[in-house]
C-alpha cells in the first residue's frame, strides 16, 4: 500500500488548480453527461484486530483483500480556453472485504483537467485521493487507471484507511 499515495501524487500532478496553466490545443470537448464504470478496484491492506480474553487485550495486524465497484453519472463543464473541468456526480459504489457494503455518494468533481493530449484527470475528494486519469478517445475513456485511498472503507469503518486501484471506462451521453 506504500506505492498507492505516490500513484496519486502522480495522478494529482496531471491535475490543476486554478493556478496551473494548461494548454487547451483544440482537442476534445468533455462537457456533458458521462456514464462512468470502475472495475477491478483493488488493494491489500493492513487492519488492527483486538481480541479480548479477560483483562487482556491483544492488538495485532492482519491483511486484508479489499474490492469496489462503481457506477456513476458525472456531469463535466469544460472551461476554454483553459481546459479545467469541474462538474458534479453521483456514484453507487460497493465495496467488500470481510462483508459487502453498497453506498451512495454525491459531490463535486476536484483538480479536473483535460491536457493537450486528452488525459482527462480528475478526483472525487477533496484530498484529491481518489483520482481518476485516462485518455478521451471521440465519446469515450475507453480505459483509464484510477487510484483511491478511502479514509473510511464502508465495510469496517473503524478499521482504518484502504488503499485500492483498478480501472475505469466512460461513456458520453
Amino acid at each position: 500500500m506504500r506505492e498507492l499515495p505516490l500513484l496519486v501524487l502522480a495522478f494529482a500532478a496531471v491535475g490543476c488548480t486554478e493556478s496551473t496553466k494548461v494548454d487547451n490545443a483544440a482537442h476534445t470537448n468533455v462537457t456533458g453527461t458521462w456514464a462512468v464504470q470502475w472495475t477491478g478496484m483493488t488493494g491489500v491492506n493492513t487492519v488492527q484486530d483486538t481480541t479480548i480474553v479477560g483483562v487482556d487485550t491483544t492488538v495485532t495486524d492482519s491483511t486484508v483483500s479489499d474490492t469496489c465497484s462503481g457506477t456513476a453519472t458525472i456531469t463535466l463543464q469544460q472551461a476554454s480556453p483553459v481546459a479545467y473541468v469541474t462538474g458534479t456526480y453521483v456514484l453507487i459504489r460497493i465495496c467488500r472485504s470481510n462483508a459487502s457494503q453498497r453506498d451512495s455518494l454525491a459531490d463535486t468533481v476536484r483538480g479536473g483537467a483535460l491536457t493537450a493530449t486528452n488525459e482527462l484527470y480528475f478526483a472525487l475528494d477533496k484530498k484529491l485521493e481518489q483520482a481518476q486519469l485516462g485518455t478521451v478517445s471521440g465519446s469515450a475513456v475507453p480505459s483509464g487507471a484510477a487510484a483511491w485511498i478511502l479514509p473510511k472503507f464502508p465495510t469496517r469503518p473503524s478499521k482504518g484507511s484502504a488503499g485500492l486501484t483498478g480501472t475505469w471506462t466512460a461513456t458520453k451521453q
